[in-house]
C-alpha cells in the first residue's frame, strides 16, 4: 500500500487473525495516531496512543471481515478480520 512503511512497526497484534478484538502491545513515550485502513486506503477506525501507554484492544467485531493495515506513529502491519 503506497504511503507505508511496513519495516518500522514495532508493536505486536494479537490475535491476527481476530474476529472481535485486536490486542496491541506497543511502548513509546510520545502520544501517536493508531489508524486501522482498508486495502483501498479509507480509514475505519482512529484513536490515540497515549504517551506510556504499553497495551491497548480493540473491538473489530464491527469492521466487516477483509484484509486491513494496522498503522501506530510511522509503523503499519496488515490486520485479517474474520
Amino acid at each position: 500500500m503506497q504511503g507505508f512503511c511496513f519495516c518500522s512497526a514495532n508493536f505486536t497484534i494479537s490475535p491476527n487473525p481476530s474476529h472481535t478484538n485486536l490486542n496491541i502491545i506497543y511502548n513509546t513515550l510520545q502520544k501517536q495516531e493508531l489508524s486501522i485502513y482498508d486495502v483501498i486506503g479509507k480509514v475505519v477506525f482512529k484513536d490515540q496512543w497515549l504517551p506510556n501507554q504499553t497495551e491497548k484492544t480493540i473491538d473489530v467485531s464491527a469492521i466487516p471481515k477483509g484484509v486491513y493495515f494496522l498503522r501506530v506513529g510511522g509503523g503499519v502491519k496488515k490486520v485479517v478480520v474474520e
